[in-house]
């Protein structure tokens, strides 16, 4: 139920943020780019991590399985943060 939550949450972000596209400055689009890439780098290194537990650490699977559902969640709720950042920066770019 809690990620169909953040999923619909995510989708409204990414909706609102398409009918509200504006020109972001340099410093919005570094920035957009720098969270991108700790995005992607965050995630690679829980795909590491979900990959080896349980075979090296001697966790149960179930416990594996509670990492990966935080680490999803983790993920998605930083996707929705650095989207409706975007979305923020874009209105703000139409009123100037």
């Amino acid at each position: 139920m809690k990620s169909l939550i953040t999923i619909f949450a995510f989708l409204g972000v990414v909706g609102i943020g398409l009918a509200a596209h504006a020109e972001e400055t340099v410093g919005e689009k570094a920035a957009v780019v720098g969270k991108d890439v700790k995005r992607a780098v965050k995630k690679g290194a829980n795909r590491v991590e979900e990959g080896l537990c349980g075979k090296l650490t001697g966790d149960s699977k179930v416990s594996c399985l509670a990492k990966e559902m935080k680490n999803r969640a983790v993920e998605t709720k930083d996707t929705v943060v650095d989207k409706a950042t975007e979305v923020k920066n874009n209105v703000d770019s139409d009123k100037k």
